[in-house]
């Protein structure tokens, strides 16, 4: 009489997971190795996020910035705070809306956004080297259609 042995790792039951969490399980192992990367950064891969974003797009209100990010008002209020408390950035009030205030680095905030760049550099020139940079280019272009789609 045989049995069915499970498979011995979990390599071989990936496959078998829903789309949502296979992109859960790979964003977790993107946060731990950019955390990793930034050992100093109060254990929150936003904060990394928030300063990437506010480099990319000077000029955006902390309103844009949520957006950009994905995230809701509330959260990102929060997350501003808590950047602000650390002194990674500075509100500066908007030229084009006196009620709107912009997010600018300091230069910690420089320094983080710096740092996970190039983390994420890293993190994806091993992948690119790893899966192949036809398959990395391939998945980014439909994460990216995905995004879209759920917009």
């Amino acid at each position: 009489m045989t049995t069915d042995n499970p498979p011995s790792t979990d390599d071989d039951r990936l496959s078998t997971l829903p789309l949502g969490l296979l992109l859960g399980r790979i964003s977790g192992v993107f946060r731990t190795r950019l955390l990793e990367a930034c050992q100093d950064i109060d254990s929150d891969v936003r904060l990394i996020g928030l300063a990437l974003a506010i480099k990319g797009n000077p000029g955006f209100t902390q309103a844009d910035h949520a957006r950009f990010l994905g995230i809701d008002l509330n959260t990102a209020s929060r997350l501003v705070n808590r950047a602000e408390e650390l002194r990674i950035l500075r509100r500066a009030q908007s030229a084009l809306d006196r009620r709107a205030f912009t997010l600018e680095l300091t230069a910690a905030g420089e320094m983080l956004a710096t740092r996970g760049a190039e983390a994420i550099d890293r993190l994806e020139r091993d992948l690119k080297e790893a899966v192949g940079e036809s398959e990395f280019d391939a998945f980014r272009r439909t994460a990216e259609q995905i995004l879209r789609y759920f917009g």
